[in-house]
């Protein structure tokens, strides 16, 4: 059982959003533009557990800084 849940998956969802973020930004990866996030909050298992996760989707293309949609040179997506 969660004690706090609302904290805890403001940070989950926090977490998930920054590190996703960051990744798309880094040019080093071949990305380096602004992603778009859609993600899914699944509370309980298959027997009604408590099971917090997210499954994300990444629309593509990225809007990249110059307002151009960019797509990746390293074969994401």
């Amino acid at each position: 059982m969660l004690i706090n849940k609302s904290l805890m998956l403001n940070m989950l969802f926090r977490a998930v959003a920054d590190t996703l973020l960051a990744f798309g930004r880094n040019p080093a990866n071949g990305l380096g533009g602004q992603l778009g996030i859609i993600a899914v909050l699944h509370t309980w298992d298959q027997k009604l557990w408590d099971h917090f996760h997210l499954h994300s989707r990444l629309p593509w293309p990225l809007y990249a800084s110059g307002g151009d949609f960019q797509l990746s040179h390293h074969g994401f997506g």
